[in-house]
C-alpha cells in the first residue's frame, strides 16, 4: 500500500521582512526576490514530502495579488497539493502583514512543480497526499484539472523550443 503524507506534514512557512535593498523604485518587494522566497519554500515542501533530493521543474503560475511595501512583512506558506510519479505540484500563498497595525492580506498565491530526483530509481514511489483542512481540501481537489493544463502547455512550449533559435547574431546590443 501506498504511503500517505498529509499536506501539514509538506508544511513549510519562512517569512521576511521587505527592506530598501529588496525593493524596487516604488517602494515595494522586487518579484524576483519574491520568487526567491518561493523556489526556497517549494523545495523545502517537496523534500519533506519525497525524503529526498529534488529540483524546481516549473513555476507554473504566481500571481500577484497585493505588494509587499518596504517594512511590512512577507510570509511564504507551502505545500503540497498533489503528484505523480516523479513530480510533485506545491502550493503556495504569500500573505503580507503590516507590522504596525497588524492588517495581513493575500499578496501573492500560485503552484510550483518539484520533481524528485532519487538516488535509488528502482522502487521509489512518492506518497499519496492527504488534504485535511477545508483550504487544503479546496487546493487539492483542482490538482488533477490543473496537471493536464500543465501537459498541454508542455507540449505547446516543447513545439515551441523547437522552432527556436539560440544564434544571436541578428540582435543589435
Amino acid at each position: 500500500m501506498r504511503k500517505q503524507v498529509t499536506c501539514a506534514e509538506t508544511f513549510s512557512v519562512h517569512g521576511t521582512m521587505v527592506l530598501p535593498q529588496d525593493a524596487n523604485q516604488y517602494g515595494m518587494m522586487y518579484g524576483g526576490q519574491l520568487l526567491k522566497d518561493v523556489d526556497n519554500a517549494a523545495s523545502m515542501s517537496g523534500i519533506q514530502f519525497c525524503r529526498c533530493p529534488g529540483v524546481t521543474g516549473a513555476v507554473d503560475n504566481l500571481n500577484f495579488l497585493r505588494g509587499f511595501p518596504v517594512g511590512n512583512h512577507a510570509i511564504t506558506e507551502s505545500y503540497v497539493s498533489g503528484c505523480g510519479t516523479r513530480s510533485m505540484e506545491i502550493f503556495i500563498k504569500i500573505i503580507g502583514e503590516n507590522p504596525e497595525t497588524g492588517e495581513r492580506y493575500l499578496g501573492a498565491m500560485g503552484f510550483v512543480t518539484f520533481v524528485a530526483t532519487p538516488k535509488d530509481t528502482e522502487d521509489f514511489e512518492l506518497p499519496e497526499i492527504v488534504p485535511e483542512t477545508e483550504e487544503e481540501k479546496l487546493v487539492c481537489a483542482g490538482y488533477a484539472e490543473r496537471q493536464a493544463d500543465r501537459q498541454a502547455l508542455r507540449k505547446r512550449n516543447q513545439a515551441l523550443s523547437a522552432q527556436l533559435t539560440t544564434d544571436y547574431r541578428h540582435l543589435t546590443f
